[in-house]
C-alpha cells in the first residue's frame, strides 16, 4: 500500500499558511477609547456568568485556517491511496499504435485520440513503485515516457503526442518494451485498432469503432496486346480499389492532368467507369486474416483516357484515380489518406533560366540561342558586350541555372548555375586550371575528332551523320579552334579530342562547387550543327550534367512517381528562389512548411511522413522581375495494411512470457481527495462559527 498525489504542483497551495501568519502578525491593534468604567464591568461580569473562557479563540481561529488552506493545497495535488493487488508491485509498459490508420475519424474523435485516453486512464495507476513507461508505435518506435511516477507529467507528454503516417513496426516496439522491462516484473499493454489471433503476453486494447473504409490502393500503366489484335500493343492503364468494413457500389474515376509548359498547354481531362460493384476480397494474405473486405481492379481504356485531354500524352502527365459513391458524390471516409492515387510520370514545370553572352559574331550566338530554345521550359536572356556597361555585367553573377559566354570573359565568375566556356579567347581562365592559346585554323579536310573516343556522360545517345562537308561518319570537321592546356587534370573530364590528343570539349569545378564546361572551337567555323541533328539531346545531356536536379530521390535520381512512407526527397533550390513552400493535405488537414533566406543556402532534405500528394513550390524571380512558381509534386502511398480496417493480426508475439513479467496482477488506485472536500466543509462550518462566537 502507498499513498501518493497525482498533481505535486498542487501542494504550492500551502505558500498560503505563511501568508496567512503574517497577516495576522500585521493585523492592526485595537484603538484607544475612553468609555464610562460601568460598561466595562457590566461586560466583564455577562462573560464571567457563561464560565467558558475564549481568550484562546483567536489562537485557535488561525490554527483551523491554517489547517484550511493544507486541505485546499491537497485537493488541487488530487491524493489517492494505491496498493498491489496480490501482493505485488510492478512497471506498467504501454505501446501505442501512431500509425497512419489511427488518424481515422469517427464522431469527430480520432482512433489516436481514444487511444491517448486510454492511456491517460492507465497513468492514473502510476505511484513511485509502479512507474509507467510509454513507446509510439510507428516504422522506428519511440520511447515517449520512461519509467515515469508523476502522474501529470505522463498525461501532458501523451497529450502531446501525434500519430504518423507510416506502418506500425510491432516487432521492434515490443523489442524496445523487453529492453525497458529488463527482466524485472512489468507489465505490457498494447493500444492499437485491430485484434490478434495471439497476444501473447500482452493486453490489447482495440480502439477502432468498426469505421469503413474505400480505398484506391494501387494504380498502374501497363503496355499488352489488344485484345482482337495479338499483334497491337497498346497502354492500359489499371487501378485497385478495395473496400473495408462495408460492401461498396462504386464508379472508378480518372482525372487525367496533361501540361507542358505553359497555361496553353495545360489540360485536364475525366473519365467515369460504369458502376461495378467490389467482391468479398481472398483473405489469404500476408498470412493476416481479413474480414468484411472487397476489392475490384479495374481497366482505364487509354484511347478514354487521352481523348480526355484532346491530345496524345508526353512525359507531363498526371493521373488521379478515385471513386464516388451511388449518389455520385465523391467517396470521404472514415480514413482520407487513402481515397485517392496518383500516377506521376512527370509533375515538373520546371523553368531554366540562362543568360547567354557573346561577341559581334551573330551566327554562333543564333546557334547557341536556338540549341537553349530546344530545352523544354528553357528562357534565355541574350547580351552582347557593348549593350550593358561592365558594372551591369558584374551583377549579372547570380540567379541563372546557366550562363554562357562566347568568346567572352566576364569580369568575375558567376556564384550559382554551371557555366559554359564556348571558343574562349587566348591567355584567359588560369585561375580555372587550363591556359588558352592563340587560335588556329586549319584545313577543312585535315582535322578531324573522333566523338565517341571518350565516352562521356555528355555524349549519350547522340548518332552522328555524315555530312556534305565530312566523308567520314561519327565525326566533325572544323577549320578553327583554340588549343587549351589543362594544368590541373584532376579536376577535368575530357569530353572530345583532336586527333586523340588536344582537348575540344572538356568540364571542370570551380572553386565554389560551380561545374563548367569548355567548348574550345569557333561554333560558326565547323559543321557541328550538321553532325550532330540532333543536338538538342547532347544540349540537355550537358545540362544535366552541369546542373542539379530540381527533385532527388534516397539514390540521388531525379524523382517521379509514387514514394513509400518514411522516404526522403533532396530539393536542390534554384538559384533565383526567394521562398520555398512543401505542403501535404488540404483544409483542416494541411500541412505545410515554408523555406527562406537561409534555409535556401543549400539543399533541403523533406522526409515524406504521410501519405497524400506533396506539393514542392519554389517561388523565383524571372528575367523580367515578376515572381513565378516552379512547382513539382510527389506522391506518397498509404500502405495497404493501413487502409485494411478488418485487418487481424496473427501472433503478436511469438516468444514465451519472459520471467519476471507479471500479467495476472494490477495495481488498485484508490482516489481519497473527496474526503480532503468533506473535511474542508466542516473546518468551513468551525471556522464560521468561531468567528460568530468572537464578535457576539
Amino acid at each position: 500500500m502507498g499513498f501518493g498525489l497525482m498533481t505535486v504542483l498542487g501542494l504550492l497551495g500551502l505558500i498560503g499558511i505563511p501568508i496567512l501568519i503574517i497577516i495576522y502578525i500585521i493585523k492592526p491593534k485595537y484603538q484607544e477609547r475612553k468609555i464610562s468604567s460601568t460598561y466595562i464591568w457590566k461586560l466583564s461580569l455577562k462573560y464571567r456568568k457563561r464560565k467558558i473562557p475564549l481568550q484562546w479563540l483567536k489562537s485557535l481561529l488561525l490554527i483551523v485556517q491554517c489547517i484550511i488552506v493544507a486541505v485546499i493545497a491537497m485537493l488541487l495535488a488530487k491524493p489517492y491511496i494505491s496498493q498491489a493487488i496480490n501482493g505485488y508491485n510492478y512497471r506498467k509498459i504501454v505501446i501505442i499504435d501512431a500509425s497512419a490508420s489511427m488518424m481515422t475519424e469517427k464522431d469527430g474523435v480520432t482512433r489516436f485520440e481514444r487511444a491517448i485516453q486510454k492511456a491517460c486512464e492507465i497513468a492514473e495507476t502510476a505511484t513511485d513503485e509502479n512507474t509507467m513507461s510509454v513507446i509510439m508505435c510507428t516504422n522506428i518506435p519511440t520511447v515517449v515516457v520512461k519509467e515515469e511516477s508523476e502522474v501529470g507529467n505522463i498525461q501532458r507528454i501523451l497529450k502531446s503526442q501525434k500519430p504518423k503516417g507510416t506502418d506500425a513496426n510491432y516487432a521492434s516496439a515490443i523489442a524496445e518494451a523487453l529492453k525497458l522491462a529488463n527482466d524485472q516484473e512489468a507489465g505490457f499493454t498494447l493500444i492499437t485498432d485491430h485484434d490478434f489471433e495471439n497476444n501473447g503476453f500482452f493486453e490489447v486494447i482495440n480502439v477502432s469503432q468498426g469505421e469503413w473504409n474505400i480505398a484506391v490502393n494501387d494504380a498502374w500503366e501497363d503496355i499488352e496486346s489488344d485484345e482482337d489484335s495479338k499483334d497491337y500493343l497498346e497502354t492500359i492503364f489499371y487501378a485497385n480499389y478495395f473496400s473495408y468494413n462495408t460492401q461498396a457500389t462504386i464508379t472508378p474515376c480518372a482525372k487525367i492532368v496533361y501540361t507542358k509548359g505553359e497555361d496553353p498547354t495545360h489540360r485536364e481531362g475525366l473519365v467515369k467507369l460504369p458502376k461495378v460493384q467490389l467482391d468479398p476480397y481472398d483473405p489469404n494474405q500476408d498470412g493476416n486474416i481479413v474480414e468484411n473486405a472487397y476489392a475490384r481492379t479495374v481497366k482505364f481504356d487509354y484511347q478514354s483516357l487521352r481523348a480526355a485531354v484532346g491530345g496524345r500524352f508526353t512525359n507531363y502527365i498526371s493521373a488521379e484515380f478515385y471513386c464516388e459513391d451511388e449518389n455520385g458524390e465523391r467517396v470521404s471516409d472514415a480514413f482520407a489518406d487513402d481515397d485517392a492515387y496518383y500516377v506521376m510520370a512527370d509533375g515538373s514545370s520546371e523553368r531554366f533560366q540562362v543568360l547567354l553572352a557573346g561577341n559581334d559574331h551573330l551566327n554562333s550566338l543564333w546557334y547557341l540561342d536556338t540549341m537553349m530554345q530546344s530545352v523544354e521550359n528553357c528562357y534565355t536572356e541574350r547580351i552582347i558586350p557593348g549593350e550593358l556597361t561592365q558594372a551591369d555585367m558584374d551583377a549579372k553573377r547570380s540567379g541563372y541555372d546557366l550562363y554562357i559566354y562566347d568568346e567572352y570573359v566576364p569580369s568575375a565568375l558567376p556564384i550559382d548555375g554551371a557555366i559554359w566556356f564556348v571558343n574562349p579567347p587566348a591567355g584567359t581562365y588560369e585561375k580555372l586550371g587550363f591556359s588558352v592559346g592563340n587560335a588556329k585554323t586549319v584545313a577543312p579536310s585535315g582535322a578531324k575528332v573522333n566523338v565517341r573516343g571518350a565516352g562521356h556522360a555528355i555524349m549519350n545517345g547522340i548518332t552522328e551523320v555524315t555530312t556534305p562537308f565530312n566523308n567520314q561518319e561519327g565525326v566533325f570537321a572544323y577549320t578553327k579552334y583554340v588549343p587549351v592546356v589543362i594544368n590541373d587534370k584532376s579536376i577535368t573530364q575530357c569530353v572530345m579530342t583532336s586527333d586523340g590528343s588536344e582537348a575540344l570539349i572538356f568540364t571542370g569545378e570551380t572553386s565554389g562547387r560551380v561545374k563548367y564546361t569548355v567548348f574550345a572551337f569557333d561554333l560558326e567555323s565547323t559543321d557541328f550543327p550538321l553532325v550532330f541533328q540532333n543536338y538538342p539531346i547532347m544540349t540537355q545531356n550537358i545540362i544535366d550534367y552541369s546542373t542539379d536536379y530540381t527533385i532527388l530521390n534516397g539514390a540521388g535520381t531525379p524523382a517521379y512517381g509514387d514514394y513509400g512512407i518514411g522516404e526522403q526527397l533532396t530539393v536542390n533550390v534554384e538559384p533565383n528562389t526567394t521562398k520555398l513552400t512543401v505542403s501535404v493535405g488540404s483544409g483542416e488537414t494541411l500541412e505545410e512548411k515554408v523555406y527562406q533566406g537561409a534555409d535556401l543556402s543549400s539543399s533541403v532534405v523533406i522526409k515524406l511522413e504521410r501519405g497524400g500528394v506533396y506539393t514542392i513550390k519554389q517561388t523565383a524571380m524571372g528575367l523580367d522581375g515578376v515572381s513565378y512558381d516552379i512547382e513539382d509534386m510527389i506522391f506518397v502511398r498509404c500502405n495497404e495494411d493501413e487502409s485494411n480496417f478488418a485487418l487481424k493480426g496473427g501472433t503478436l508475439t511469438g516468444d514465451e512470457q519472459p520471467t519476471g513479467i507479471l500479467t495476472d496482477t494490477s495495481t488498485s488506485k484508490e482516489v481519497i481527495y473527496k474526503y480532503f472536500a468533506m473535511a474542508l466543509m466542516a473546518l468551513l462550518l468551525i471556522e464560521w462559527g468561531l468567528q460568530y462566537r468572537e464578535q457576539y
